[in-house]
């Protein structure tokens, strides 16, 4: 079967698109199909594939892949290309709601960029003590849809991410379901730099959307920081968390930042 496809890019973090609201791709079907059109070297390559569902009581349905094949409850930048793209094709308004398996999520698209608000955050622990072979310290743990473990360090320029990355993700603490693995330096109230080893790719990308709200929540209840907050990410972009903080929890968290479609084309795929 010919299947049309789009390339998103969100602020480095690029994703493959498929629109099911003509031709159905069964369930079954998406954990090898993400295995194969996300591998780079052999077909067309992404961070992920998200597929455009239709929602009987929102704009569309978005299910996230990694290219593991394993499916994400949530993906901020793969959100918000979700979003952009639903748009483009006239599925959605510029405001818009879509379904998730980790909740329901509304996004907005500006003029150069998409803003999409968070559901509430599940879990915060901060000051987790966590001992490995390749790293002794405090991490802090958050739940946003998806589970992330942020570690402030002086300079984030020489670490080595994937090999401290991948140790931490697979630690016996984040167990059954792992971790991402967020580095972070704070470089004034309003900026941090980040780089992230994000767990179903298993390798440092260019931008983590959950990861940068991760980390700005973070650095703000360490008190290091306070929204907004620019995060600038490995690929040289930026991405804009904003938030409120009220008794102690976090309210009213966005993320924002840019969004395009690469390229479209189609592929043989049998289904």
């Amino acid at each position: 079967m010919q299947l049309k496809f789009w390339k998103l890019e969100g602020t480095g973090n690029d994703f493959v698109a498929l629109n099911t609201f003509k031709h159905r791709v069964p369930l079954a079907k998406r954990p090898a199909m993400a295995r194969i059109l996300c591998c780079r070297r052999r077909s067309i390559g992404a961070d992920g594939l998200f597929f455009l569902d239709p929602s009987k009581n929102h704009h569309f349905k978005m299910r996230h892949y990694n290219p593991d094949g394993s499916e994400a409850g949530i993906c901020g930048n793969g959100a918000r290309s979700a979003a952009f793209l639903a748009h483009y094709l006239g599925l959605a308004p510029r405001n818009i709601t879509f379904e998730t398996s980790s909740g329901v999520y509304r996004a907005k698209l500006k003029d150069s960029s998409v803003v999409l608000a968070m559901s509430p955050i599940k879990t915060i622990q901060l000051n987790v003590s966590v001992r490995s072979r390749v790293f002794n310290g405090a991490v802090h743990f958050v739940d946003i849809g998806v589970p992330h473990i942020v570690i402030v360090t002086d300079n984030i320029k020489d670490l080595d991410v994937i090999t401290i990355g991948r140790t931490l993700r697979h630690h016996q603490r984040f167990q059954p379901r792992g971790t991402n693995v967020n580095f972070i330096t704070v470089r004034d109230r309003h900026t941090i730099a980040i780089r992230t080893y994000e767990r179903g790719v298993e390798d440092e990308t260019l931008a983590c959307g959950t990861g940068s709200l991760a980390s700005a929540v973070a650095a703000t209840l360490n008190r290091m920081a306070s929204s907004p907050i620019a995060v600038h990410t490995r690929g040289g972009d930026i991405l804009t968390v904003r938030f409120k903080i009220k008794n102690h929890s976090v309210e009213q968290l966005q993320l924002e930042g840019k969004t395009r479609i690469v390229f479209s084309g189609e592929i043989k795929y049998p289904l």
